[in-house]
């Protein structure tokens, strides 16, 4: 069971999107990496799963409880990070 999921994902910079209609998820104890070219929308997606960003569309679950409008302080007090 994936422990943090982000969910048909879209988000990007002053109104375009970057990433559009993305799936990810991270299963307890599992290290994951994104690998992609620089401008491939890395940063952008773990951005939005961890609310450094706003999404356009779709949503973020972690631990089964949906998470999308909880503020980037809060979701650290679950422990999650940008590393």
């Amino acid at each position: 069971m994936n422990n943090l999921i982000g969910k048909n994902l879209t988000a990007g910079y002053g109104g375009v999107d970057i990433i559009n209609d993305i799936n990810l998820g991270v299963n307890e104890g599992e290290i994951v990496v994104i690998v992609g070219p620089n401008g491939a929308g890395k940063s952008t997606a773990k951005k939005a799963l961890l609310g450094m960003l706003s999404i356009t569309s779709g949503y973020v679950e972690y631990s089964n409880k949906e998470i999308s409008s909880m503020l980037p302080q809060n979701r650290i007090n679950l422990g999650l990070a940008f590393v």
